[in-house]
């Protein structure tokens, strides 16, 4: 069965040397009956609530479907809001009760949000540890921490994070290199 020219695809072939590429192998592929393409654009809206405008779901929120968080996290909004509309709607609440819909779910939004971009750096396959460099801000945190910290890969890469959350050195952890670059880095840690 082929796609419908209507329907967002891809050539057979793009797919099969996509997986060529990443894993070595098409494993046998013959034809794609259904394909999606996503990216990691992630965005919140600065605030859910505008007057009688309320965002919830993707309205409020999008993010790449690592995780397949998404859906889980648009109902919570939607539970979230919908007795509180009820409450207000029938006189048992104050409008103001809407205002707390924004502070309750926007930074949960925010911390799906940080999750899957984390999930979409460690997953990268462009041939460095996460996708990242030194000097990039490190995909495994959010904020800068007090600590030096190493973080290993599936592949065979570490990364070496600063204390303030930015990348120092990325290589091979089975190799000397992990520790000449934490001798390097690390002893440079009590400046000021």
């Amino acid at each position: 069965m082929r796609l419908p020219p209507d329907v967002l695809s891809f050539p057979d072939d793009e797919i099969r040397a996509a997986l060529v590429s990443i894993y070595g192998s098409d494993f046998g592929m013959t034809e794609v009956h259904y394909a999606s393409y996503f990216t990691d654009v992630a965005r919140q809206a600065a605030t859910y609530r505008t007057g009688r405008v309320l965002l919830a779901g993707d309205a409020a929120h999008i993010h790449p479907p690592q995780g397949g968080q998404g859906l889980n996290l648009g109902v919570q909004d939607a539970v979230n809001l919908g007795w509180k509309l009820a409450r207000v709607a029938r006189g048992l609440a104050p409008d103001k009760l809407l205002d707390s819909y924004h502070d309750e779910r926007h930074p949960v939004g925010a911390r799906v949000i940080a999750n899957t971009l984390a999930q979409v750096a460690l997953t990268r396959h462009d041939g460095t540890s996460s996708g990242c460099s030194a000097g990039w801000t490190s995909p495994t945190t959010s904020t800068a921490t007090t600590r030096w910290s190493a973080v290993a890969f599936p592949t065979p890469a570490a990364v070496l994070v600063r204390p303030d959350g930015h990348v120092s050195w990325v290589g091979d952890p089975t190799s000397d290199a992990i520790t000449n670059a934490t001798a390097s880095w690390v002893a440079t840690d009590s400046l000021p």
